[in-house]
């Protein structure tokens, strides 16, 4: 899978050097990273500033576009990443993005010099057909869409907060007065309801807001959808930053990676005085810790806990990050060993600031 990647990095690369030729200037203005999921597919991409440009990802998919501007927004439907930048235009910015269709690697770039910009700009978002929704530079109430060459602006007489396209067709736009859908017809007002924004669609129809109360999508609009919210009694360990190991309670907390081996020298222990356990009772004698395990030391049990790893591999990838997306949909349910390794940033909650943390993880 490296070897597929680092060609496919070198193609793309080749293939963006002939097209804006070899003089190109990447400069990155951003290391902001961003994490948008499909809503057809649930799979989740990673854009990600760098050096050379910008990269999409996932587990099955990369490539490196030619960014000379700063990531300032984006979404993906059907399979096409859409990413909102800017364009020069005299003194001022114009709306400008990139367009991927991931199951062929084919991207367009984008200018619509008519669409003034902020440079900050985050309200924006693009369906299936290609039109291009965005807030009107200088009225923040007026949405504007973008359609085979020809805007049209909306005035929802409300300030915009952000704009969403999550199946792809309707744009929802969640507004101070509630949520508003732009269809074919025009713009409505469909719900009083008001998330905190920003909203991040979380898989499986489901959309949490900045709070991590989650919303259905149906219909072109968010339902307030109750889901069991998992919390857990937490108290700030005392980390021992020699070994990066903590001992709370019944549990021990280890860093990502560590082996059988480092976990005796790190607690100054032997191996008669140390025992691990794998999850179905058998010992492990050598190898990585995952969570889910049981160390025994001192006449007393303890469950190996690893923030961000659930599935108890070991090492944290697209498998943990999928067990997190059901728990918060409520197709999966964590035990109590992974409810503490899923709340990543410890404030006692599982929410989707943890989902955002454990996608930057792998």
């Amino acid at each position: 899978m490296k070897t597929l990647k680092v060609k496919m990095l070198l193609i793309t690369f080749t293939a963006l050097l002939i097209l804006f030729g070899s003089t190109t200037n990447y400069v990155q203005a951003t290391s902001k990273e961003f994490s948008a999921t499909d809503y057809e597919t649930d799979k989740t991409y990673i854009i990600t500033p760098t050096e050379s440009g910008t990269s999409i990802s996932s587990d099955s998919f990369y490539i490196l576009l030619p960014m000379s501007t700063p990531v300032l927004s984006c979404c993906v439907n059907k399979g096409v990443v859409h990413i909102l930048t800017y364009a020069d235009n005299d003194d001022s910015h114009c709306a400008a993005y990139y367009s991927v269709d991931t199951s062929n690697c084919n991207f367009s770039y984008t200018i619509i010099p008519e669409l003034p910009i902020a440079a900050d700009e985050i309200r924006f978002s693009v369906d299936a057909e290609n039109n291009f929704y965005l807030i009107d530079r200088y009225n923040n109430r007026i949405v504007n869409r973008y359609r085979n060459g020809v805007i049209t602006s909306f005035d929802l007489n409300a300030t915009v907060n952000q704009i969403l396209c999550p199946d792809g067709y309707a744009a929802v736009i969640l507004t101070e007065k509630g949520i508003f859908n732009i269809n074919n017809t025009g713009a409505s007002i469909v719900s009083s309801v008001i998330p905190e924004p920003p909203c991040v669609y979380i898989g499986n129809a489901i959309i949490a807001d900045a709070e991590g109360t989650r919303y259905a999508y149906e219909n072109g609009c968010l339902i307030p959808y109750e889901v069991e919210t998992t919390a857990c009694e937490t108290t700030t360990p005392n980390v021992n930053s020699n070994t990066s190991i903590v001992i709370k309670d019944s549990c021990i907390i280890v860093p990502q990676g560590l082996t059988v081996a480092k976990l005796y020298k790190s607690l100054g222990l032997s191996k008669n005085d140390l025992t691990v356990y794998k999850a179905n009772g058998s010992v492990l004698s050598q190898g990585t810790l995952g969570t889910g395990m049981t160390a025994r030391f001192d006449g007393k049990n303890y469950n190996v806990v690893i923030y961000g790893e659930l599935t108890g591999e070991g090492n944290i990838n697209s498998r943990d990050l999928k067990l997190l997306m059901e728990h918060l949909t409520g197709e999966a349910k964590l035990n109590s060993v992974q409810r503490l390794s899923a709340d990543i940033n410890k404030d006692g909650n599982i929410c989707t600031k943890d989902l955002l943390l454990l996608s930057r993880m792998y």
